[in-house]
This record gives structure tokens, C-alpha cells and sequence, in this order.
């Protein structure tokens, strides 16, 4: 349900805020990733952090902007709970919340359009469930390699490669998107 931002305090490089309510998934749970979606005019951004009930400390999983130039679409180190994107909670938690700092010009601000997250409650299975009608198939994905741009960065564009690949094979990759420029999309300097 839509909320309206309170604008409390102001002050440049920090801006106004909207938290959640608490979110009980009715399980004690080990990780949490959060998901957004959020325009950001130029020169502005968003922190998505997480709090688990009980504690004053919140974690920031995520700092994104819009737009393929900026400077503000990264995971912030140095939080032993945060890996990239993950929250891991010492100990598990049993609620959380969610608060989204909007960032940048008063004027211009970010507009966040959704915020959610997932939570699990234990390690991945080490095994894929069977196929639905235990049917092989084999998908005709087209056969990219980030290697191509070894020499710009590509060795570590493995995820916008999969990305590129998954959206050609559906039809819906534009025709001007090539790994690189997926790569300034949706890589993760951190």
C-alpha cells in the first residue's frame, strides 16, 4: 500500500526517509535480499538498509541509482553482515523492517515505485528439484562470453552476460544491448 514520505529533518546527503512496518514471515530466517524499484534523477540515489526487531542497527544492502553513468549504484562494504546484497542477521531473526533513504538535490528527488524483500530460513539445497513432467529440454540461448571484453573489465561480467543471453533468448534484449553496456546497467562495483 502506498505511503507518503515524511520530510522530517533535511540536510544535504541525507534525506528524508519512509520505513516499513515490521515484516514477520512467521519463521525464524538467516538471509534477506532485498528488491526495489526506483527512478533517480540525475545527481540523486537511494540506500536500502535492514533492521531485524530487537536491534538499533540497521544494514545497508544496497545503494542504486537509475541511468547508466553513476556513481552511486553499489553494495557499501564493511558491514560483517552484508555480503553484496545478502543480509545475513548474527543469530537469525524473526522480523524486519526495511527503510529507504532518498538521496541527493530537495528539489529533485528519487521516486521509489516498490521496495520487498525474501527471506530464507536455511542453506540452499544442494540439489535441483526433478523437472515438472520429467521432460529434458534444451533451450536455444544465444552463446555470449564476457571474455570478449577481457581487456575493458569483462572478466568479471559473467552476470551481465547471463543477463544479456536470458533477454536475447526471450526477444527482448534491445538490439543495441551488448555485454558491455549491460555491464554499465547492472554491475556492482563492489
Amino acid at each position: 500500500m502506498p505511503r507518503r514520505i515524511r520530510y522530517d529533518a533535511w540536510s544535504p546527503g541525507t534525506g528524508p526517509t519512509w520505513t516499513t512496518p515490521w515484516c514477520e514471515p512467521g519463521f525464524a530466517f538467516h538471509e534477506l535480499v532485498a528488491s526495489w524499484s526506483a527512478t533517480t534523477p540525475r545527481g540523486t540515489w537511494i540506500d536500502v538498509a535492514a533492521q531485524a526487531r530487537g536491534t538499533r542497527s540497521w544494514h545497508v544492502v544496497g545503494r542504486w541509482a537509475s541511468g547508466p553513468v553513476t556513481r552511486h549504484r553499489a553494495s557499501v562494504p564493511g558491514d560483517p553482515e552484508v555480503d553484496t546484497d545478502v543480509w545475513r542477521p548474527t543469530g537469525g531473526a524473526d522480523a524486519y523492517r526495511l527503510r529507504v533513504a532518498l538521496q541527493g538535490a530537495r528539489r529533485t528527488l528519487p521516486k521509489v515505485h516498490t521496495l520487498g524483500a525474501v527471506v530464507c530460513a536455511g542453506p540452499a539445497r544442494a540439489s535441483a528439484s526433478a523437472p515438472l513432467r520429467r521432460r529434458d529440454r534444451i533451450l536455444d540461448v544465444p552463446r555470449l562470453s564476457q571474455m570478449t571484453w577481457k581487456e575493458i573489465g569483462g572478466g568479471g561480467w559473467c552476470s551481465p552476460a547471463a543477463v544479456s543471453m536470458a533477454l536475447a533468448h526471450a526477444g527482448t534484449r534491445p538490439p543495441s544491448t551488448d555485454i558491455p553496456r549491460a555491464a554499465a546497467e547492472v554491475l556492482d562495483p563492489a
